[in-house]
């Protein structure tokens, strides 16, 4: 069966067109040829019935009187019939009186049969049993039997004629199917064609002629409006496609398809410029294997795994470039399923926030910072409108006592009052410049330059001669300092505060000593000024870098040194703390100035006869910060 489904509509209809023509034939011939049978059966019993009817009023002379040589004369003139085997006529008591044998080899009836008419029997004979009567007096009965050899000779040979028939009858309908299917077929064969050219080619322009105007020719219509709309549709679509790769290629975000098993199947020029792979290098490959290398690729494996069940809202992650540049990118994601809901691919629309959050960045740190300069200049405007109070108390107060000596003509307490009043005028002016210095810091500035840290030491060195020989504080600077760049002149008020800061702080060490060198910490280039004097307690670490503040009250300065130092320094970019261990264990004063352009050499530093400190830098690794 399932062979003949596969045959082609020529074959089935010719096989359709026999098959009914041959059920038809053989239905027919069967009724023919059952009637014919029956018809022959009935005429040969009416032939042997007439027959005994006969024989049975021609004996009734015989047998009423007793006549048996006659009856037996009688039944022998059935010799001239070649089917009848057996003959017997019967007397009213059953004997039988005479009968009638083909050849002697034929077994008789020895008893009456108990029918009358006629029957076939099982073993293909013919008897017949009619009564001999006359005048209404049965005087016996006549059994006549014969063969039905001519019976079926006759119906074999008109069964070989209906045969023969049915045969030309099939040979003429092969020929007849033959011709008519292709009436049936030939229309169906040219709109299969058509549909087959339409599907090989896709052109939906072709159209097919209906040739005729029945069912089959009616198809052709709605055949080719259905090509029609598929066309108009395909256009539509076209142009639908068209239009949305323009999007996708012309978006400034990278559009990306990833198929269920991480394989990404295509990526816009967009996501080629930022990613920095060609869109060759990237499909057919694991998207997070390329672009999110170390932890960062099981991180979005996972994620991955969970977008099987949902989709991606602004998911800002951070990819690496072929370049090896992080960029952070702000992720949405579509599903497209098939029917049965598995996913068949996943879309990832990401947005290159790089800039933006580096912005977001800059604000947040500038927030941060304009916080902490709002907190600095309150402190500076408590501060300073504390301790300016101070020499204008002094001032207004030796103004009356001023008053009063020279009332009393008291001339050394005069001159006492006014140097107590020319002090409090310079402590006043002293307050004010130093305050006008660091407001200014990061506001006027002069050209960023290179300058060997080494340079930068010995130009504080020399400005703090006079206090540094006084106290006779040694003074080391280590060799192969690296060369820092920024404002030459503010670099130089960092170092001249640290080394003065450090000679103010020394104590009673009988052996002071300052050392000003750098060393390397990771990727980063510290700069330090250390000390061996007083040292600080951790506990004020950080307060020591506060406007105004100092730890010993009693010490020279304003204590805006080191306010001035954190405040050059983070204009630099870089940072400023200090390490110690606390009273008596001396001090290190580090700060990092932030480089924008690495130079690839350093500017030659000049050379001293002290030795190299501690942690200084190595003259192998003397770099620009």
């Amino acid at each position: 069966m399932r062979r003949t489904r596969d045959f082609s509509i020529q074959r089935k209809l010719t096989l359709l067109m026999m098959l009914a023509s041959s059920v038809a034939l053989l239905v027919a011939s069967a009724a023919f040829v059952a009637n014919h049978y029956a018809t022959l059966r009935s005429s040969t019993a009416t032939e042997l019935v007439a027959l005994a009817d006969v024989l049975a009023s021609n004996s009734t002379a015989t047998l009423s009187f007793h006549q048996a040589t006659a009856a037996q004369e009688l039944l022998a003139s059935l010799a001239r019939r070649p089917t009848v085997e057996y003959a017997c006529l019967f007397d009213r008591h059953g004997n039988v009186f005479a009968s009638y044998r083909r050849d002697d080899g034929i077994q008789g009836l020895r008893a009456v049969p108990n029918w009358l008419g006629h029957r076939f029997d099982q073993e293909g004979y013919l008897s017949v049993c009619l009564p001999v009567a006359e005048n209404g007096d049965v005087l016996g009965r006549i059994v006549i039997r014969a063969t039905t050899g001519d019976l079926r000779a006759q119906f074999y040979r008109d069964l070989g004629i209906t045969v023969a028939v049915i045969l030309m009858s099939l040979a003429v309908v092969v020929l007849v199917s033959a011709r008519l299917q292709r009436v049936v077929s030939r229309p169906i064969l040219d709109l299969a064609a058509a549909a087959r050219r339409i599907t090989e080619q896709g052109d939906y322009s072709i159209r097919v002629q209906p040739a005729s105007g029945d069912e089959i020719g009616s198809l052709y219509r709605p055949f080719n409006l259905m090509l029609d709309r598929i066309q108009n549709g395909e256009d539509a679509l076209r142009s639908e496609r068209d239009h949305s790769a323009s999007i996708v290629n012309t978006t400034p975000a990278i559009v990306c398809g990833i198929l269920p098993d991480g394989t990404t199947s295509f990526i816009n020029p967009a996501g080629e410029q930022i990613t920095g792979y060609r869109a060759n290098e990237l499909v057919g490959r694991i998207w997070w294997e390329v672009l999110y290398p170390g932890k960062e690729y099981r991180q979005v494996e996972r994620l991955f795994e969970d977008l099987r069940h949902g989709e991606v809202r602004d998911y800002e992650m951070t990819l690496t470039t072929k370049q090896g540049e992080k960029r952070t990118v702000s992720w949405n994601s579509r599903k497209r399923c098939d029917r049965d809901g598995n996913l068949v691919e996943l879309f990832g629309f990401g947005n290159d926030i790089t800039e933006r959050k580096r912005a977001a960045d800059e604000r947040e740190q500038l927030i941060v910072q304009m916080e902490a300069r709002n907190a600095e200049l309150e402190q500076f405007a408590y501060t300073v409108s504390h301790d300016l109070k101070t020499p204008l108390i002094t001032i207004k107060g030796y103004v009356g006592l001023l008053k009063q000596d020279l009332a009393a003509g008291n001339a050394e307490a005069v001159r006492d009052d006014l140097r107590r009043i020319a002090d409090a005028g310079n402590r006043m002016h002293q307050l004010l410049s130093q305050v006008l210095e660091l407001s200014r810091i990061g506001r006027v500035t002069h050209p960023p330059e290179d300058v060997g840290l080494a340079d930068l030491a010995q130009e504080a060195v020399a400005l703090l001669h006079g206090v540094l020989s006084r106290r006779k504080i040694e003074v080391q600077i280590a060799p192969q300092l690296p060369v820092l760049h920024g404002d030459r002149i503010r670099l130089v008020e960092v170092l001249q505060n640290l080394i003065e800061n450090a000679a103010k702080y020394m104590g009673d060490q009988p052996e002071p000593r300052i050392k000003i060198g750098a060393r390397r910490d990771g990727d980063e280039v510290v700069c330090y000024v250390q000390d061996n004097g007083t040292g600080i307690d951790p506990r004020y670490h950080e307060k020591v870098f506060g406007l105004f503040d100092q730890l010993d009250q009693k010490a020279e300065g304003s204590g805006v040194g080191l306010a001035l130092v954190k405040r050059i320094v983070e204009v630099h970019g870089g940072r400023v703390w200090v390490e110690s261990e606390g009273e008596g264990r001396g001090s290190t004063f580090c700060f990092t100035i932030q480089q924008p352009v690495p130079k690839e050499e350093a500017a030659p530093s000049p050379t001293g006869a002290v030795p190299q400190p501690d942690g200084a830098v190595d003259a192998r690794s003397h770099t620009h910060l």
